[in-house]
């Protein structure tokens, strides 16, 4: 703070300055799928992988979304180009194949290819 000529306020104290360098024990591990049903409890759910930023159709909303979270009840959807977040049970999503995945992110392209017109 002296270097800008300023001085500290009485009983503040100043905020830790981030490191150039972070350890690796400071980095975030990899995400893990979240089981959808309890130990030892048989799921009607097929065995689906729900991981942040795997692609998902909400066959209820029949629409394509990005998994942002995932919760023992509900998932956290997000549309491919970003916008509201919205929530769907498990057994409402199936897995996009790669035709649907590029439908979808070729919409989104369109998409915002006509805003800018």
């Amino acid at each position: 703070m002296s270097d800008l000529g300023l001085s500290p306020i009485r009983g503040c104290t100043p905020a830790p300055q981030p490191s150039d360098q972070q350890s690796p024990a400071q980095v975030a591990p990899p995400a893990e799928p979240v089981p959808l049903s309890a130990p030892g409890e048989r799921s009607s759910i097929p065995d689906i992988e729900l991981t942040p930023s795997t692609l998902m159709h909400d066959m209820k909303r029949d629409v394509v979304g990005v998994v942002m979270e995932v919760k023992p009840r509900w998932v956290f959807l997000r549309p491919v180009g970003g916008g509201l977040e919205w929530q769907a049970l498990p057994e409402d999503l199936e897995p996009v194949d790669r035709a649907a995945e590029l439908s979808a992110r070729v919409a989104e392209v369109n998409r915002r290819s006509r805003e800018r017109l």
